[in-house]
């Protein structure tokens, strides 16, 4: 159960839609940079599955990054269901009722890989020096599960209208 602090009118949840669309749209652009199957949008190969930063692979680095980012982004968005600052744009507002509203299951996205990613993203943190070897490694495709499976429920929360925000092109 959730409390909207308060709720938007019509017209500016229709305008948020859209930089919500945007980022779920650079999440999964990013995240198809790792997918090498023209088959599925959400296929991750084998030797993309645990990647790091750190290496002399910039263009990979810049890419996990940037999927960290917005998954990041997203993750509070779906997730948070009251507001740190006035203009926060969260998934609960779209919700009719916002008592009906429940949070999404992540069995990767946890509280410590997001408290890692929130520290890897917005600052230098002593912290880092705890994630080497096999502790850098991100699960690229539990994290697309994860986002994935969060958005589709997202989406079943909505009515078909507020849905359709979200189905449009970015123009």
């Amino acid at each position: 159960m959730c409390s909207s602090e308060k709720k938007r009118p019509e017209a500016e949840l229709k305008q948020a839609a859209r930089y919500v669309t945007y980022e779920i749209s650079q999440f999964k652009w990013v995240a198809s940079w790792f997918v090498r199957d023209e088959y599925s949008e959400w296929c991750v190969p084998a030797e993309m599955e645990q990647v790091g930063t750190g290496h002399h692979r910039y263009a990979q680095n810049c890419m996990l990054e940037c999927l960290l980012l917005h998954t990041r982004l997203l993750y509070e968005f779906l997730t948070r269901e009251t507001s740190w600052h006035d203009d926060d744009i969260l998934a609960v507002d779209f919700v009719e009722d916002p008592n009906e509203w429940t949070r999404p299951c992540f069995r990767y996205l946890n509280d410590d890989r997001i408290q890692r990613i929130n520290k890897a993203l917005a600052h230098l943190s002593y912290s880092r020096r705890e994630y080497i070897g096999d502790r850098k490694l991100w699960d690229v495709r539990a994290i697309v599960t994860d986002i994935e499976a969060a958005w589709e429920h997202f989406m079943s929360h909505l009515d078909s209208d507020r849905r359709k925000w979200f189905e449009q092109p970015l123009a």
